[in-house]
């Protein structure tokens, strides 16, 4: 009786350390597929971010740099590229 209790004892521990490892692998992946989706929305925000500073960085330039005279100039070329283009 004893060696029996024992064996069911040991087997029931063997059953309950599967559980255990089974649940823990669950949680990694579940943790390893949450850092990963927060991983691709940094890189998204970043990209973002990037995106809207190069545009501000670009829009200060052009507002140094663009003149009256350069602008009139730049719409002329433009008037002309279109009205080649039509032709």
């Amino acid at each position: 009786m004893r060696a029996e209790a024992k064996r069911d004892a040991e087997a029931e521990a063997q059953r309950l350390r599967a559980l255990a490892r089974e649940e823990a692998q669950k949680i990694e992946r579940a943790a390893q597929a949450e850092i990963a989706a927060a991983e691709r929305a940094a890189r998204m925000d970043l990209k973002a971010f990037a995106a809207r500073l190069a545009i501000e960085r670009a829009e200060a330039v052009l507002r140094e740099e663009l003149t009256p005279k350069s602008e009139a100039a730049l719409f002329e070329a433009f008037v002309r590229d279109l009205e080649r283009s039509m032709n």
